[in-house]
């Protein structure tokens, strides 16, 4: 925002999304900020640096209604067992949809 970019910025732990022409563009949080943040919402000092946004894959997409943006509704999905995740105490809510 300070470069003039983007009008406005909403930080997540997973996804950050900045307002360009009226526009909500998504990207990655890149890991050290996810860091700032974890030290921030603990309590901590955010330390300012420069972090590189990189967008987001076509396979990461937006889901609506469970399937992706242009998947066909007949194609059956293999069943996968869901791996367990580890949950950060103590920060902000998770911004995306997964």
């Amino acid at each position: 925002m300070r470069e003039g970019l983007a009008k406005a910025a909403r930080v997540h732990m997973d996804r950050t999304y900045l307002l360009v022409d009226d526009r909500w563009i998504r990207y990655h949080t890149p890991e050290a900020l996810k860091n700032e943040l974890v030290a921030f919402d603990r309590g901590g000092q955010f330390i300012p640096g420069d972090f590189i946004l990189k967008p987001l894959c076509p396979s990461h997409r937006m889901r609506i209604n469970g399937t992706r943006q242009g998947s066909n509704k007949k194609t059956q999905r293999r069943k996968v067992a869901k791996r367990p995740y580890t949950v950060t105490k103590g920060v902000r809510e998770r911004g995306a949809v997964r």
